[in-house]
């Protein structure tokens, strides 16, 4: 026999559950005796088994967990259902009077409201997730545009560097050009005069005398 489909509505989670059954021939009168009729059995011990499955079980869940692990939930459900039976025909010294079939959860959903809050948290979830990342993305771009400027100014640095350092060297190499021969100076002067004389208005001005020996 079929127990009709059995409702548990924990505002959360709406539950509607099928436990097909069997009265094993040689227990059927012990079972009618201590249970009662089927209606009674279904009523003391089949509904309340469902009823109290389904609290347990969606008890060890969190409210996302319901909903992400839904198929993990109803096979929870079933087995507990079994279970509860089973343990309850023991304890009335009636174990294995009944036989349970393959519990059916066709209805397994959850109010409105609950689902509403539930994308309402798992939207704010990614609304935080992806102010994050967004956060990460603009500290990385600053760093990286930090570390182009630093290396840009650092190039320019060493360029500026390099090219005092060889203007150091080459005022360096005159100075001691010019020191270990005085005479460079007026050389330097000669190979640059263009043959005029310069010309003064007024007054009697000496030329400037210049050393220049004669060719050979």
């Amino acid at each position: 026999m079929n127990a009709p489909a059995a409702s548990q509505d924990l505002q959360l989670v709406t539950a509607e559950v099928t436990v097909p059954f069997s009265l094993k021939a040689d227990s059927a009168p012990d079972v009618y005796q201590k249970l009662g009729t089927q209606e009674t059995l279904q009523g003391t011990l089949i509904d309340p088994g469902v009823m109290e499955s389904v609290k347990a079980i969606t008890a060890q869940f969190t409210a996302e967990q319901l909903v992400t692990e839904r198929e993990r939930v109803k096979a929870k459900i079933e087995e507990q259902i079994k279970t509860y039976i089973r343990e309850a025909l023991t304890q009335k010294s009636l174990a294995g009077a009944i036989e349970i079939g393959n519990v059916a959860i066709t209805h397994f959903d959850f109010s409105k409201d609950f689902n509403d809050s539930i994308e309402a948290k798992v939207k704010a979830e990614q609304d935080a997730l992806r102010a994050e990342n967004e956060k990460k993305q603009k500290v990385t771009q600053a760093e990286a545009e930090r570390d182009s400027l630093k290396a840009r100014a650092d190039g320019a640095a060493y360029s500026i560097e390099v090219q005092s350092r060889a203007e150091a060297a080459a005022i360096q190499r005159k100075a001691d050009a010019l020191k270990a021969n005085p005479n460079l100076i007026q050389l330097n002067a000669v190979d640059k005069w263009d043959g005029k004389m310069p010309q003064y208005m007024g007054g009697q001005t000496p030329l400037p005398f210049l050393n220049v020996a004669p060719k050979q």
